[in-house]
Order: structure tokens, then sequence, then C-alpha cells
């Protein structure tokens, strides 16, 4: 879902037509915005609805700013430095 750390980098709330996975769980569970499942135009409609309620855009839209850095690519790739270094210490 690397295209997801770039919207989360922009502030952009999430309107997402995703099959079942990490993105849509990412969108989902920490209330980016909204992911339903691809092809279920029902679900497509309401989530429409749903984020142009401009309560809803801001409440994602601060969401997202609150919790920025931790999706940052400098934060994620900051964890997968000190993972390594680990692992090259372990052997």
């Amino acid at each position: 879902p690397s295209k997801l750390y770039e919207y989360i980098s922009l502030g952009l709330p999430i309107l997402g037509f995703l099959p079942a996975g990490d993105a849509a769980e990412i969108v989902n569970h920490n209330g980016f915005g909204i992911a339903t499942k691809w092809g279920d135009i029902e679900s497509a409609r309401d989530a429409v609805e749903k984020i142009i309620n401009s309560t809803n855009l801001d409440a994602f839209a601060s969401r997202i700013s609150e919790n920025k850095e931790v999706w940052s690519m400098k934060h994620n790739v900051s964890k997968l430095n000190d993972m390594l270094r680990e692992l090259s210490h372990a052997n």
C-alpha cells in the first residue's frame, strides 16, 4: 500500500475501492477515510456520501494529521534499518 503513504503524507482523506488487504485495513482501522470492497457499488455509493460530509472529511483529515509522522516513509525506513542492524548483529 505504498500509495497510501503518499496520501497520508499529503494529509488527504482517502476514499478507496480496494480488495481486502493491508491497504483497506490501514484506511478503515485508522480512520483515514473509507475503503470499501472493489465492485460493491452500493458500499461505494455509501462511502462517497459519507466522505463528502464536511464533518466526516474534517475528522478524517484530523486523524491523518495526528498520525502523519507514524506513517511517514522516514519513520518506517528508520524502523527497517533498526531491524536490519539487529539481524546483522545476531549473526
